[in-house]
């Protein structure tokens, strides 16, 4: 039995033997062939790598693909489900709370600034952890009005179509407002040309409209024109106010007619504004418009020549004629047809002219002979100047110059520089001779009252604070002490407590006045008064 018993024991031992060969065996089989393969995967890393790239690329768009189809997925859902929708969107909310405590204060004003029409871009965020959870809100949030624009950031739809509302009500305001100020701006234009018309339509000078061209012309060059030379008030006045609804500012221009040593009155002109020069260009163009239409419309309105024109050899004709008519003379000998085949001959020179003549030669010889002649003068004879009407130039009546430059300080910089050399300059100085002395006279009187002793005198202090005249008072009160003595019982003195009277008519006069006064005021001015009976009649 032992035998046997150790026979059983060494087979067991010898495949015991042989399982752990075999183990070893397999497991250095199986190192060499990770060895090997960890070699060649190293040597052909080049042709491994790619093929992981492509792979990679292939799953993840598989992923996306997966999760987009799950997102609509789940939009579907949503839009279906509303209950379905609102859970996501809280657990999404929760997961972000959850994972960010933060986020609770930050969410909010995050909200409130999107639904302002601010956008946030996740992908700037450090977070990237805090930016998914946001962004899988703000997708869950794509069904309330989530957007993301083509930037890649979140923004509200709402947002978007506020601010295009927004855009155009601006935009129709703006071109409201820029018909109702062109609406008003041609209202003003049309005052303004029916004005300018209405003055050369008034005017008795056909040239004024050529004239009124040239003034505008000479202000839109940047002169300054004076309309003080103006005969006609009515002109001068219209014109002045048309100029002033131009928008054209009067300031002093220089004289150049004025000598140097010569002190002349200032001359204002109109020129063009410092601001808003375009506008006052722009109205200038309309009176020259209005000017040039009006003379247009009075050459149409001219009566038109019918019939056929004269030679200009008749006209000439026609001249001669008249000036020999006018120098024939009425004579009964003139009367009646000239003989047939007879010429009428016509004298250069008429009676009344050779007699002229001959007594001018008169006078010369006897003056020459140096005989005093007065030479009579014809009343019936008028002179030139008071035949032949004055010619106006209407330009030749405007002044026009340059526009004095201000000579005040514009600058406060400048102007607190040159006050402060100034002052130092004067500190420097000092105070001058008349100053000093001055002074010294102030400072001498101050002391003078200072050091004198005063003495109340009665007859100049007991009056000095008094503001009744002592004297005025005497002089209306004097006429009035025979009147006293005459109503009163005995010698007259006043007191504020009672009064006697003898005469019922002064008594009633005096009760007239204590209604209208009353007994107080009375007493108050006796008694400020102080005015004994003696002093009152002296």
């Amino acid at each position: 039995m032992d035998e046997r018993t150790s026979d059983s024991s060494l087979e067991s031992r010898r495949k015991d033997d042989r399982r752990s060969s075999k183990k070893h065996k397999y497991r250095n089989e199986n190192r060499h062939k990770k060895k090997s393969h960890r070699q060649e995967s190293h040597i052909s890393s080049d042709d491994y790598r790619p093929k992981e790239r492509k792979r990679h690329k292939k799953e993840s768009k598989r992923g996306c693909r997966k999760e987009k189809k799950r997102r609509d997925g789940e939009r579907s859902i949503g839009d279906s489900d509303p209950l379905r929708r609102n859970a996501q969107l809280a657990d999404a909310l929760f997961n972000v709370l959850e994972l960010h405590p933060l986020m609770a204060t930050d969410l909010p004003i995050m909200l409130v600034r999107l639904g302002g029409g601010a956008s946030f871009d996740l992908t700037s965020m450090t977070d990237r952890s805090a930016a998914t959870s946001l962004e899988n809100l703000f997708e869950h949030l794509e069904a309330f009005g989530m957007h993301r624009d083509s930037f890649g950031a979140w923004i509200w739809k709402d947002s978007i179509v506020k601010f295009e509302k927004v855009e155009e009500r601006r935009e129709d305001k703006a071109i409201v407002k820029h018909q109702k100020s062109s609406s008003r701006q041609s209202k003003i234009d049309k005052v303004l040309t029916s004005k300018a018309e209405s003055i050369l339509g008034t005017s008795k000078d056909k040239g004024l409209q050529n004239d009124l061209i040239v003034l505008c012309k000479m202000i839109m060059n940047g002169e300054n024109v004076a309309l003080d030379g103006l005969p006609d008030k009515n002109l001068k006045e219209s014109l002045e106010s048309l100029l002033q609804q131009c928008g054209l500012e009067k300031a002093e221009i220089e004289d150049s007619d004025s000598e140097e040593n010569e002190i002349s009155e200032p001359i204002y002109g109109y020129g063009l504004p410092e601001d808003g020069t375009e506008e006052a260009l722009r109205q200038l163009n309309l009176i020259v418009y209005a000017c040039t239409s009006f003379a247009a419309r009075a050459m149409n309105d001219r009566r038109p020549l019918k019939g056929p024109l004269l030679n200009p050899t008749d006209y000439e004709k026609l001249d001669q004629m008249g000036k020999n008519k006018e120098g024939e003379q009425d004579s009964s000998d003139d009367e009646g047809p000239a003989p047939l085949g007879a010429q009428s001959k016509e004298s250069a020179y008429s009676t009344e002219a050779i007699l002229a003549e001959a007594k001018l030669r008169d006078v010369e010889m006897q003056q020459v002979k140096g005989i005093a002649v007065v030479r009579e003068t014809d009343p019936s004879i008028r002179e030139e100047w008071m035949l032949v009407p004055g010619k106006f130039d209407f330009l030749s009546s405007i002044k026009s110059g340059q526009a004095l430059k201000s000579r005040t300080f514009r600058g406060e910089n400048i102007q607190a520089e040159m006050d402060s050399i100034m002052q130092a300059h004067s500190d420097a100085r000092g105070p001058s001779l008349v100053e000093q002395h001055r002074q010294r006279k102030a400072e001498v009187a101050a002391d003078a009252d200072d050091n004198k002793s005063w003495k109340w005198n009665r007859d100049n202090d007991l009056d000095s604070g008094r503001r009744v005249d002592k004297n005025a008072l005497n002089m209306v009160l004097g006429g009035a002490a025979g009147f006293l003595e005459d109503n009163y019982q005995s010698a007259l003195s006043f007191k504020h407590s009672s009064l006697s009277f003898t005469s019922p008519r002064f008594a009633e006069f005096f009760l007239q006045v204590l209604k209208v006064f009353g007994q107080h005021l009375f007493d108050f001015v006796i008694a400020s008064l102080t005015i004994t009976s003696h002093e009152l009649f002296q």
